[in-house]
């Protein structure tokens, strides 16, 4: 432009600068021409092309600063150009173009800026003419509905793009390049560069490129044309195009060009292999010649991609299934036709639901729909069963999983359907074999409680007899006899144990063990096991202690009679398999983590016996498993306990852990959640105050600890340090119990002991000493304990001192002052039982013994004849009517399971037709929860469990006849 000074705006100062010193044209950056006007304002550059005085030398750049006469320029209006040379093309496509250095003005801006949901986008960073130009090329709607399914293609758009802009500066550089040649011949030379420099430029394009005449003759050809042609760029030029590519200068091919910006072709190579390519094509002219430059693209790489996909999906052992939004199946596999019994034919381009069941198609639109606007992988039918349709009708059952895809502006649903009909048909199989396992494992049930009747029933003879024999009431039996009774006893308790095992675990196995949870005081507990087991470790010679450590609850919330199985087990166990040394249980409480607060109790019993390998530890809570047959054969069992113990602990919510090696003995840990309750179980309350205790110990910490124990009992202490003292408080107060030291600092405690007596014979009296019990001393109504003493051995002692208290008032309002014991003779020999000092409080009472079994009848009338019972005996329910219409009687015993006697329907006769007010005992073979309600549903009153135990009986019969114990029975309580 006229006037005015190029070298005076940077942009432009710079980019003549760097022309001069390079010998090469230049760009500018972005900036605004001076032939812009207010309207229709664009971004544009200056190509700059240094002129040198001729014949100067320009090798190296201080020559060229020397020799620098000035430049050609070229001005371009970027949008005009595009929009010159792509026409209604440029609708297809969004551009934009930047200079990497001032990427705040756009060389290039679209009609609306590049859309972020745009299927296809790309960007490419060219590099010309000293600049560096960063291209994004982004797809059109229009464009994308062209080529839909065409994921690879608009990577062709981006090269072709980049192509397209080169093309047009490679025009705007001829343009300056005839201006120079015409301006100075002797540029000649450095013009011959500058093609050289287009050539090289050419061949750096990423796509083949033929530069065309109007005539369809190649011109100029850049190697990847050769490659791809499998020719040379010397024998392609002067050839014509149409050779190559048939077809692509028609008017067809031409105008499909211009509306779509490519085109996939077939092109010839020079061996006549036809190859796949992508065209695009772009015109121009120079010297009024119109000039095409055609980019191909080659497509085989792609076209193996999509073999490739192609073989994926029809190896897949699923169906394949791939779904535009408006449903219609567009891809589908070989599976699918399999699966579903259609072609492929068939089902492309038919709605989905096709595949689905008739009742479920209406939801599934509706479904489908929601899938499209919210698309995200899934895997359905999660929570319920899915169901396809087969051609024929059928149901068949799947999984799928979805998976959305874009393809252009269009989105697809992958469905990957699975078919489960085998899986269905195993799982089929499982509940049939787990429904014959629960029906073999009902039978079991059934059948062990039958056999656990059938078994109970004879035993019942044998212990009630045998206990009978071994008592030798008559004084008619020898020592060996008595001893032989005793055994068989015996004998029949540990059969009895054994069947009461095997049930058990039956129960727990069947999920039919019943818990009955109860405050229990854990020291009473310890006691009657300590009492219970001693004898078996004082005969091996082992040391038996159980111990409770401070912070246990005195109560706690448990099932006693499963705690004390655990226990029983765990303590037998260990003495069973341990030949020197001793057993130890101990008590702690576990906090539970967030305060001191007891949750867990841990119950832990250490052995010195054989111990226990690692790899056997699992295998001994298995059921009917030991270690090995020789372990069996030494020291006896079934291998039932640890199994049940296990199991009981799980049932309570708790486990049971080993930890043990051989000749080392073992630890086994329980652990069970507990709740401790507010406070130890306390006897009924006396009328009026309750007498204290009085402790006469020298000892201040001994005294005070069993102070406080017997204040959990329900008990207030006066302590005594001094015998004086003690013979003092005596003399003005009346207590409840006196717990005595025989070394005292004053006189000695048999001194306070024998005063005591002399006044008050009845006074319970605990003496707790490190003093020795003399063996010709005996009191019945004190206990001797030796120092150190446990405080499972305190709690005992005043469990039997509350039970004292309780009972003492009973007696005096029958007349008795004092738990006395009269005299009695002794039978030659006996084995003491308490409750064969039960007698009648009116003799002569009735009972109607009910049950088929004679054997059952004969023992257990034996025992109630020795009782002064009058007992009828009856075999069936109609004899059992016959006999009560006959006679009246004080009570009913009625077997309820034997099927003989109608045990449920002769209780509801003779409680609702007869109005039979006696109380009903029913005889069964296990007294669980149901059972109870079974036999209290049909009238019965009470239960005994077959065998019918001593102590059982004996509550019963006190409790529903008023039977009273003698002096003998109060003794042994």
């Amino acid at each position: 432009m006229l006037g005015f000074d190029l070298f005076s705006e940077e942009t432009r100062r710079e980019a003549i600068i760097s022309a001069r010193n390079s010998g090469n044209p230049v760009l500018t950056g972005p900036l605004r021409l001076k032939q812009e006007t207010e309207q229709n304002i664009q971004a544009g550059v200056l190509l700059f092309l240094p002129l040198y005085a001729p014949a100067a030398p320009v090798t190296t750049e201080e020559e060229r600063q020397r020799a620098f006469a000035g430049t050609l320029h070229g001005a371009f209006r970027l949008t005009d150009l595009m929009e010159g040379i792509l026409g209604s093309r440029s609708r297809m496509l969004q551009l934009q173009l930047f200079d990497a250095a001032s990427p705040d003005s756009p060389l290039l801006m679209g009609r609306a800026p590049i859309s972020a949901d745009a299927a296809f986008q790309r960007v490419r960073n060219i590099y010309m003419y000293g600049r560096s130009w960063q291209l994004q090329v982004a797809s059109t709607p229009e464009y994308e509905a062209i080529l839909r399914d065409n994921s690879r293609a608009f990577s062709l758009v981006a090269a072709l793009t980049a192509a397209v802009l080169f093309s047009l500066l490679v025009g705007g550089y001829l343009y300056l390049r005839e201006r120079a040649l015409r301006s100075s011949q002797a540029l000649s030379l450095q013009l011959q560069e500058r093609e050289a420099r287009f050539r090289q430029l050419i061949e750096q394009l990423p796509v083949a490129t033929l530069l065309c005449n109007a005539g369809g003759r190649i011109e100029l050809a850049n190697q990847r044309a050769g490659q791809l042609l499998a020719s040379s760029t010397e024998l392609l030029a002067g050839e014509r195009v149409s050779r190559y590519v048939p077809g692509v200068l028609g008017e067809q091919t031409l105008q499909q060009l211009r509306e779509t910006s490519q085109l996939e072709l077939q092109a010839q190579r020079e061996d006549g292999r036809p190859i796949p390519v992508a065209a695009s094509l772009t015109s121009f002219k120079h010297d009024a010649a119109l000039y095409y430059v055609l980019n191909l693209l080659d497509l085989q790489p792609r076209k193996r991609d999509e073999e490739r996909f192609r073989n994926v999906v029809e190896a897949s052992p699923n169906a394949f299934v791939l779904v535009d939004v408006e449903g219609r199946m567009v891809m589908v596999n070989r599976q699918t036709e399999l699966l579903f019994g259609y072609s492929r034919e068939e089902l492309l381009g038919q709605p989905v639901e096709l595949l689905l069941p008739e009742a479920m198609r209406e939801a599934h639109r509706e479904l489908r729909q929601g899938y499209i606007e919210h698309p995200e992988p899934r895997r359905m039918g999660g929570n319920r069963e899915l169901f396809g349709r087969h051609r024929d009708g059928r149901a068949l059952p799947v999984e799928i999983g979805l998976s959305p895809l874009r393809s252009g502006d269009e989105q697809l649903v992958q469905a990957v359907i699975i078919d489960i009909s085998h899986r269905k048909e195993a799982e089929r199989r499982l509940r049939d074999q787990a429904d014959q396992l629960a029906m073999a494992n009902r039978y079991k049930s059934e059948f062990l409680a039958n056999m656990s009747h059938e078994l109970r029933t004879p035993l019942n003879s044998i212990l009630i007899l045998s206990d009978q024999l071994r008592q030798n009431g008559t004084g008619n039996l020898s020592d060996k006899q008595v001893r032989h009774a005793d055994i068989i006893h015996h004998a029949g308790h540990e059969l009895l144990q054994l069947i009461n095992d095997v049930l058990d675990l039956a129960k727990i196995e069947a999920g039919r063990m019943q818990l009955k949870l109860e405050p229990l005081n854990l020291a009473e507990l310890l006691a009657e096991l300590e009492d219970a087991l001693g004898p078996m470790a004082e005969q091996k010679g082992l040391s038996l202690t159980l111990s409770i450590e401070p912070g246990v609850p005195a109560t706690l919330d448990s099932d006693r009679a499963r705690l004390q199985q655990i226990l029983r087990n765990l303590l037998t166990n260990a003495l069973k398999f341990t030949e020197r040394g001793g057993v130890e249980l101990s008590a702690r409480c576990l906090p539970d983590g967030e305060g001191e607060a007891c949750r867990t109790l841990q119950l832990q019993v250490r052995d010195s016996g054989i111990g226990i390998a690692r790899d056997q530890q699992e295998r001994i809570f298995q059921a009917f498993q030991q270690i090995d047959g020789s372990i069996s054969r030494q020291y006896g069992g079934t291998g039932l306990g640890l199994a049940i113990t296990r199991q009981l602990a799980e049932v309570l919510g708790g486990q049971v852990t080993v930890d043990s090696d051989p000749g080392r003995g073992s630890i086994f840990t329980v652990e069970l959640p507990i709740a401790a309750t507010a406070a130890v179980a306390v006897p009924p309350q006396l009328n009026g105050p309750k007498p204290g205790l009085l402790i006469v110990q020298d000892d201040a910490g001994f005294a005070a600890r069993v102070a406080e124990v017997g204040q959990q009992h329900g008990f207030a202490s006066v302590i005594r340090d001094t015998g004086e003292q003690a013979l003092e408080a005596l003399q003005h107060e009346r207590f409840a119990a006196v717990i005595l030291d025989i070394l005292l600092p004053d006189i000695s405690g048999w001194q306070v002991y024998r005063e005591l007596r002399a006044a008050n014979q009845g006074t319970p009296v605990i003496i707790i000493s490190c003093v020795p019990q003399p063996h010709d001393w005996h009191d019945e109504h004190a206990r001797y304990l030796l120092k150190p003493v446990a405080q499972s051995e305190l709690e005992l002692v005043f469990i039997e001192l509350a039970r004292h208290e309780h009972r003492a008032p009973l007696l005096e309002q029958e007349g008795e002052a004092r738990m006395a014991t009269p005299p009695r003779t002794e039978p030659p020999v006996t084995v003491q039982d308490p409750a064969a000092a039960l007698q009648l409080s009116s003799p002569g009472q009735r009972v109607l013994l009910v049950d088929e079994d004679v054997r059952l009848i004969y023992s257990l009338t034996a025992r109630l004849d020795d009782l002064g019972l009058q007992v009828v005996p009856a075999t069936s329910a109609d004899e059992a009517l016959q006999r009560f219409e006959e006679d009246a009687f004080d009570l009913v015993v009625l077997d309820m399971s034997r099927p003989g006697v109608e045990g449920p329907e002769l209780a509801r006769r003779l409680k609702d037709e007869h109005g039979f007010e006696a109380p009903i005992i029913a005889l069964v073979a296990d007294a669980d929860a149901e059972e109870r309600e079974r036999c209290a549903a049909a009238g019965a009153d009470d239960v005994l469990v077959k065998p019918v135990e001593t102590a059982p009986l004996r509550d019963v019969l006190r409790h529903w006849l008023g039977l009273e114990m003698d002096s003998i029975g109060s003794e042994e309580e």
